[in-house]
């Protein structure tokens, strides 16, 4: 019985192959020609209405969740492409803000320099205002040196006239005289020379002013044309004729000292350079000794006009 092949199985099959079982052996032909669409419509025959509601809704979240996909798969790209155009923005901004940096920092660096340049350029100015300070000051102490040299030079070759050596003549009568001797003590010449003498009596005690210094209208001017150097000429004083007993007491009293004579004189020139010079004279008589002393005003020179008491 171990020999007899097993009922209901093919006694012609070859022996030593696999065996399949019935219940996985291929499908028949007719099956494998239906294509799954016909299948698939064939059993949406067979389905239930509501079966096939699930179906169709299925479907539906099929197709959605496909649309979802591709909705996300495009936000994902567009992120992503998003992403790359804010990395390359944020490194712009960031080589932007590099330069902006190194801009500021340049900036910086030539404001100070500006800064640094304007100190240098107020400090160069301030030295140039103080050196046209000192050139300005140099040329004046350069002119007012060579002024001084100049007026020095001038003084010193200058004309100069004054009196001196008086003689009186004093009597009860007769001419009243007083003698004052002109004389060139400079190194160049007196021209256009004008000059004149008168006096005037005071009572003894009396202090003489410059107002006391009065020279007549009608007392004559001497002109001299020019006078040398070390070169000298009398100017006598005369005045008119008194009356003899007037004159007897005048004389007494100038002799006792009650009373006292004064003579006085002025002399004007030109130097040789063109400037007016003046000098004033005045003495006062001493009667014991017949000679003068210098009265305490009107011994001065000077430039130009001089003060006039008329």
């Amino acid at each position: 019985m171990d020999d007899q092949a097993p009922s209901g199985q093919n006694a012609d099959k070859p022996s030593g192959g696999p065996l399949i079982p019935d219940a996985v052996q291929p499908i028949n032909a007719q099956a494998t020609s239906d294509t799954a669409a016909q299948q698939l419509a064939k059993g949406e025959k067979e389905m239930s209405g509501f079966e096939k509601s699930t179906l169709r809704w299925a479907k539906t979240a099929v197709i959605m969740s496909g649309l979802a996909a591709l909705f996300v798969c495009g936000q994902w790209y567009e992120m992503h492409e998003g992403g790359a155009d804010t990395h390359n923005l944020a490194t712009a901004a960031g080589t932007q803000a590099a330069q902006t940096t190194n801009l500021a920092t340049s900036a910086g660096t030539q404001a100070t320099a500006a800064g640094g340049f304007a100190k240098s350029a107020s400090e160069i100015d301030t030295k140039i205002a103080l050196a046209e300070q000192d050139f300005a000051r140099m040329a004046k102490n350069s002119e007012d040196a060579i002024k001084a040299t100049q007026e020095s030079m001038r003084q010193d070759q200058r004309a100069w006239l004054g009196a001196g050596d008086y003689t009186y003549t004093l009597a009860e009568s007769g001419p009243i005289e007083s003698v004052a001797n002109l004389t060139n003590t400079g190194k160049s010449p007196a021209l256009n020379i004008l000059c004149r003498i008168t006096g005037t009596t005071k009572l003894k005690d009396y202090v003489l002013r410059d107002s006391d210094i009065v020279y007549p209208q009608e007392l004559p001017t001497l002109r001299q044309g020019a006078l040398f150097p070390n070169q000298h000429f009398p100017l006598k004083a005369t005045g008119p004729p008194m009356d003899p007993e007037k004159q007897k007491v005048w004389f007494g009293n100038i002799q006792s000292g009650e009373w006292i004579e004064y003579f006085f004189g002025e002399v004007r020139y030109i130097d040789t350079l063109g400037k007016n010079h003046w000098t004033h004279f005045c003495t006062q008589y001493i009667a014991p000794t017949k000679s003068g002393t210098p009265c305490p005003v009107y011994n001065d020179a000077g430039d130009e006009e001089p003060a006039n008491p008329n």
